[in-house]
């Protein structure tokens, strides 16, 4: 782009074919390549700036976005109006509402985890690990097109990346939700027992303590009593351990100090699924370079 001699302006239709004729249901006039290219470039810094490389969970780029979006592909056509709304977003340069994001991603994470979606980028990017990656793919997507560009920097350090309430700092979460990310970590601790423990018994890697999650959202009493059961899961499992007893100390301590960042449900369901897909994600990679 940079050796062209003149501006390449280009118009995005999005539609499909209709007997001799063409229905567009969007059209984005006069997009700047180098406005693609600089999307592309704004949403790999804030992925390198949580660090997504390190605990390879995926690459961003509008498959991603498209996969994370509860696009519905039936007999008659796709239904894809939330990607086209955040396409249009990013290439015009404005931002969307944060409450709707997080709204609709959650309806794929839902959709992920009872294997009910009806996008098939979702169940071909996503397979059987969307949980454990998707929530970290999507915090990268919420920040761009909300306008946040507070991780557009440099790589977090390994100190950063492998403490989870520091890694919570670097994300500049409210403490309230600061502390349901924590809950996410020891969330994970849960599931990978649970897991090894359905494999072992020669089934499909059940992660039964997610079934508690619900992703319709959670309210302040809902998240405390979802900490209180978690403790005794930790329990069952046999991990408690002076790390995951100061994580949820830390935990309980954040989610008192702040109750007013726990006053949009869907937001607390989402950051409980963000700290269980960093976590997991520590564990398999950690795993793979084992």
């Amino acid at each position: 782009v940079e050796e062209w001699e003149y501006l390449t302006q280009l118009t995005l239709v999005f539609g499909r074919p209709a007997k001799s004729s063409f229905d567009a249901r969007m059209v984005v006039p006069d997009v700047g390549v180098p406005r693609l290219v600089e999307v592309v470039r704004a949403a790999r810094k804030i992925a390198g700036g949580m660090g997504l490389d390190v605990l390879r969970v995926g690459s961003v780029g509008f498959d991603t976005l498209y996969a994370l979006m509860p696009v519905r592909e039936t007999g008659n056509g796709v239904e894809a109006g939330p990607f086209l709304e955040a396409v249009e977003a990013l290439l015009l340069g404005y931002t969307m509402d944060r409450r709707l994001l997080v709204h609709r991603i959650l309806q794929q994470l839902r959709c992920m985890r009872y294997d009910t979606c009806e996008n098939s980028l979702t169940r071909y990017t996503f397979k059987r690990d969307g949980l454990e990656r998707a929530p970290m793919l999507a915090a990268v997507f919420i920040r761009l097109l909300t306008g946040d560009y507070s991780m557009e920097s440099s790589r977090p350090s390994g100190a950063v990346l492998e403490d989870p309430v520091k890694y919570a700092e670097s994300l500049n979460l409210p403490r309230g939700l600061s502390g349901v990310f924590l809950l996410g970590v020891l969330t994970a601790y849960v599931a990978k027992e649970q897991y090894k423990k359905s494999r072992s018994g020669g089934g499909e890697g059940r992660k039964a303590i997610l079934d508690r999650i619900d992703f319709e959202g959670m309210s302040d009493a809902d998240v405390r009593a979802y900490a209180s059961r978690l403790m005794e899961s930790l329990k069952d499992y046999g991990q408690l351990s002076s790390r995951t007893e100061d994580l949820y100390a830390r935990a309980l301590q954040l989610l008192a100090e702040d109750p007013r960042g726990l006053s949009n449900p869907e937001d607390n369901t989402f950051h409980l699924l963000l700290g269980y897909s960093y976590q997991t994600s520590m564990f398999i990679s950690a795993g793979s370079d084992k």
